[in-house]
């Protein structure tokens, strides 16, 4: 018996550091095209949303609550999209849960946390049939990922 297959895509953009709006809409098209040629499963470059570097940029709650609200925005996009899973790039304001583990060595980056992990862990959104958010935090920081 053969196994069910999962046609997996990997989006290549060109993503703008801060154009939330336009990166979001990159993302809702690079979806809709992956849709359209049967994929199961897209998957986005890191921080696909806000781009890469954001750097200080992660500062700004503002920055980060604008980040959700793009994110909900390409989940309502992206709900017709029946059998697609797409997984977004995209920052997170870090809670009060635990710090992140840094692999390396770096100097502290001042009040959020040792080692350049602060002030955000990283995540990547899953939008499930494009309906639901669902997320996952990475749970370990290269230094030269860090603010």
């Amino acid at each position: 018996m053969q196994s069910p297959s999962v046609k997996v895509a990997l989006a290549q953009m060109n993503v703008v550091v801060g154009d939330l709006q336009g990166n979001a809409d990159r993302i809702i098209a690079q979806a809709r095209a992956a849709h359209a040629a049967g994929v199961d499963l897209l998957v986005t470059p890191e921080l696909a949303l806000c781009g890469y570097p954001p750097e200080d940029l992660l500062l700004r709650p503002a920055f980060l609550a604008a980040c959700d609200a793009q994110l909900r925005r390409i989940a309502a996009e992206l709900a017709g999209l029946a059998g697609l899973q797409v997984v977004v790039g995209h920052p997170r304001a870090r809670d009060d849960g635990p710090r992140p583990q840094v692999r390396g060595r770096g100097p502290s980056h001042g009040p959020y946390g040792g080692g350049g992990s602060a002030p955000d862990q990283r995540r990547r959104g899953v939008a499930e049939d494009a309906a639901d958010v669902g997320e996952e935090l990475r749970a370990e920081l290269a230094v030269d990922d860090a603010v």
